[in-house]
Parts: C-alpha cells; sequence; structure tokens
C-alpha cells in the first residue's frame, strides 16, 4: 500500500505528538488497504480540548522539518492527503459528555 506521509526525511516524525500522529495516520491508511477489512477510506480526527493551547500550538524545537505555525498546519504538511485530518477543538464539559453518553 501506499504511504500516505508525504516523502522526506523519516526522522522528521521522531518527535512527540508527530510520531504518534504518524502511527494513527499508518495504521489508518493500512486498515483501508486491508481486502478483509470493510473500511474503503479513513479520516483521521484529532479531539483537543480547548484549553490544551500548548498542544493545539507548534513548538519549533519538535520536528523542526515541519512546516506550519499550529499542530494541525504542521502535521497536514507531512501527509500527502492534509484533507484526511482534522483537529476538533473541544471544551472539558461537552467532552465528558460525549463519554458519559458513551457509557450508557
Amino acid at each position: 500500500a501506499d504511504s500516505p506521509l508525504a516523502p522526506g526525511d523519516a526522522e522528521r516524525l521522531f518527535y512527540e505528538p508527530y510520531y504518534q500522529l504518524a502511527r494513527q495516520t499508518l495504521l489508518a491508511a493500512r486498515a483501508v488497504a486491508d481486502p478483509e477489512m470493510p473500511e474503503t477510506t479513513w479520516l483521521h480526527i484529532h479531539v483537543i480540548p480547548e484549553g490544551n493551547v500548548a498542544l493545539r500550538r507548534r513548538v519549533k524545537e519538535a520536528a523542526p522539518l515541519l512546516l506550519g505555525e499550529t499542530l494541525e498546519e504542521a502535521w497536514r504538511s507531512a501527509l500527502k492527503a492534509p484533507e484526511r485530518y482534522r483537529v476538533l477543538a473541544r471544551d472539558m464539559q461537552t467532552l465528558r459528555q460525549l463519554g458519559d453518553r458513551h457509557r450508557k
């Protein structure tokens, strides 16, 4: 299967949280490529609480070869199809309500 990651030095992804995003993206792409799996496409949705500004902004020292001013922009720069990655910012109360609803 073709990699969803844009060509480039693999070491650009050896920084958290980009390493984790790479693993999640590769897993999704691999699942879609498996003929025994029913999925035909994937969308990577990253839910980040609104108050977690440290994660939403980009730290230049982390993954210095990625481009962009935010985590979202930086990660999209590492993808062949950047439209397959979306960040949703939610307040913690909404996230708790979603979790409570799921547990019922």
